[in-house]
């Protein structure tokens, strides 16, 4: 009976594949290495990290987090296949799933953040500073507020991964709207470029260029997309125990790749100039940021066509000299 039992455990799916453990190792080193890729192209000596920096090292750091728990998960009910009792795996599972969803959560918040922080930087317009900030504020509520829906969700909280109790709210709908927003977001952070860049004094060539260097980021959104189509086939269809934990795999795969996705997305734009020349990248961007100081100190200052020649000359040195 006992030896019957213990195939049966054997043979029961796990949660966690040797694809999504994968996945927990290769996406944070490739996202790694797109952040420090990003900050030796911007860096200069004596120069420090900017809060669009640490704020994409805090999303790294979160993502991290949720390979990190993928691996504890992992040690204790096994790969592929469960090694413990079929019912404390499901409730590990469940916890496992619950916790990385905090992560995620904090992750896609802080990398939306670090990109507008980016925008304020690259450009200095003063009117699109305070449509930053107030995106800024939307990211943060929409982080929060789902962030603590995540957290609530059942009555006690370890209805989450218990299943003893109740639920506070349709948390099928909650979860659909989380993921769904998160796209909406994203589309609209990738936008907010296109209306600073439109007012460029360049050829529409040069201006279509320098707006696809922003929307490089744009297979982010593809990744959120697969990752809603893949939980509305979690909580709404009807299959089978084993074909459901194969969804599910796949699911909490891409709730890994995602905000690592958005991390590399983030850091595109940082050394898209790369793309336009041979030389360095340090001199790529400060060429590529100086145009945009350059447009912005027009939209400013209207009279320095009035101005004089000498004065011209100097106020185009100190803003190419900016960071």
């Amino acid at each position: 009976m006992s030896d019957a039992t213990s195939t049966t455990i054997e043979k029961a799916p796990a949660l966690i594949t040797t694809g999504l453990v994968a996945v927990t190792v290769i996406f944070p080193i490739l996202s790694l290495i797109g952040i420090c890729f990003r900050y030796k192209v911007q860096r200069r000596p004596g120069q420090h990290l900017m809060a669009d920096d640490w704020w994409l090292a805090v999303a790294w750091l979160s993502a991290l987090a949720m390979s990190i728990i993928v691996w504890t998960f992992a040690g204790l009910a096994g790969v592929n296949f469960y090694t413990i009792d079929l019912s404390t795996a499901t409730r590990d599972a469940n916890l496992c799933l619950w916790i990385a969803s905090w992560f995620n959560q904090i992750a896609l918040t802080t990398v939306k953040i670090a990109l507008l922080l980016f925008y304020k930087r690259i450009f200095s317009v003063k009117s699109f500073h305070v449509v930053v900030w107030i995106a800024i504020s939307a990211v943060s509520c929409w982080g929060i507020i789902f962030f603590w829906l995540t957290i609530c969700w059942g009555k006690p909280i370890s209805k989450a991964y218990t299943g003893v109790g109740i639920w506070r709210y349709d948390v099928t709908a909650t979860s659909l709207a989380n993921v769904g927003c998160s796209i909406c977001l994203d589309i609209l952070v990738l936008c907010l470029p296109l209306f600073v860049i439109s007012r460029l004094r360049l050829p529409t060539k040069e201006k279509i260029a320098i707006a696809l260097i922003f929307w490089l980021g744009i297979f982010c959104c593809v990744c959120s997309i697969v990752r809603l189509v893949l939980l509305h086939k979690v909580l709404y269809e009807v299959v089978d125990s084993a074909g459901n934990i194969g969804v599910q795999s796949t699911q909490s795969c891409f709730l890994i790749i995602e905000p690592h996705c958005s991390i590399i997305a983030a850091c595109l734009p940082c050394y898209g100039p790369l793309l336009a020349g041979m030389r360095g990248p340090e001199s790529m961007l400060h060429s590529f940021r100086s145009i945009f100081s350059l447009q912005s100190m027009d939209a400013t200052h209207s009279n320095n066509r009035t101005r004089k020649p000498e004065e011209n000359a100097t106020t185009i040195c100190i803003t190419r000299k900016l960071p």
